[in-house]
């Protein structure tokens, strides 16, 4: 809580300051029972963390005045509790505690749990004034691990800071992390960013498709040297045929026009194959283990303009070799 203080003192640029306490613990509701995180905060937390309300309402700076015993639920701890009933209105029973549910909180993503860098769901967490939670679990947090009993005295766990723009993050992140070396003897504290981390995945992202990008032109790259060496040993088998169309009229053009043809057929053939396997593996996967995939449009017609593509740029080659026979030559061959 000093901490807490101190920023709020020494740094202008904080639209809101939301402290948080997180106290692992039960929930139960009859004979249903889920393991949640109790979350001690104030009604700022509901703006900061940009979530939303399904039913009911948040927190209340009068439930923090009067130390009153109400919570507000996750989705995933409303529904693994009440199994189709309302629960605003109901009471739950958290730890030893019992609380009067005034609200619900809409589904939200799994990584915008509260936690730290060890995020976990945020819809298995359940809301409570901070100053109820002061007064009914003092400072004194007990994790049980597997029969084995850790305690540790925490006043807060996060401070959620909301600065008046995105351009202040990075001096006023800096500033900070600079404030709580200067007290902290122990690199006991962690000053989490989001812009940094969105930074961060945008950098990770760009690796990935650089290393899947080198990997596909490497396939594209084989595959066409392998349609290019295929025409080019048709083209020996049928250099007979060639002359024979050369004498009968055939000019250059229509030779290459021919070959090349049949090249793109050859390339357009396995791109149709691939973007078939491509639409079907990701429904197979996703049937398989419930892991949602997106197969866009825009991908299809790339993939099998790529293809195409490639049969054009690798046979030109061949095609043109084709048309450039002389033909009294080519008719001398067996």
């Amino acid at each position: 809580r000093v901490d807490y203080e101190r920023i709020e003192a020494t740094l202008p640029t904080a639209r809101l300051l939301v402290p948080m306490r997180i106290i692992p613990t039960d929930a139960r509701y009859r004979q249903q029972k889920i393991d949640v995180q109790v979350v001690a905060t104030i009604p700022e937390y509901l703006e900061a963390a940009n979530v939303h309300l399904a039913r009911g309402r948040f927190l209340t700076h009068n439930d923090l005045d009067t130390l009153r015993p109400i919570c507000v639920l996750g989705s995933a701890v409303a529904r693994a509790l009440y199994l189709g009933e309302d629960p605003v209105g109901n009471d739950v029973k958290l730890g030893t505690f019992y609380y009067r549910i005034v609200g619900i909180l809409e589904e939200t993503g799994a990584a915008s749990g509260t936690g730290g860098s060890e995020a976990s769901d945020r819809n298995r967490d359940v809301y409570v004034p901070i100053t109820t939670a002061e007064k009914r679990y003092g400072d004194l947090t007990v994790r049980i691990t597997s029969g084995s009993q850790t305690r540790e005295k925490v006043e807060l766990h996060q401070i959620i800071c909301a600065l008046e723009s995105d351009r202040l993050v990075p001096a006023s992140a800096q500033a900070v992390r600079s404030l709580l070396s200067r007290f902290h003897k122990k690199q006991d504290f962690e000053v989490l960013v989001p812009l940094e981390l969105l930074e961060q995945k945008e950098r990770t992202k760009r690796i990935f498709n650089i290393v899947l990008g080198s990997i596909a032109a490497i396939s594209l790259l084989v595959g066409g040297i392998g349609i290019m060496n295929i025409m080019l040993a048709s083209i020996l088998e049928r250099t007979r045929e060639i002359g024979v169309r050369r004498a009968l009229g055939a000019k250059r053009r229509d030779i290459m026009t021919q070959f090349l043809v049949e090249t793109v057929v050859l390339s357009t053939s396995g791109g149709l194959l691939g973007v078939v396997l491509g639409v079907a593996i990701p429904y197979v996967v996703e049937a398989a283990s419930g892991m949602k995939t997106i197969v866009t449009p825009y991908s299809i017609v790339l993939s099998f303009g790529i293809s195409a593509a490639v049969g054009i740029v690798f046979g030109l080659y061949p095609a043109r070799r084709a048309a450039s026979m002389d033909p009294i030559e080519a008719l001398r061959r067996e």
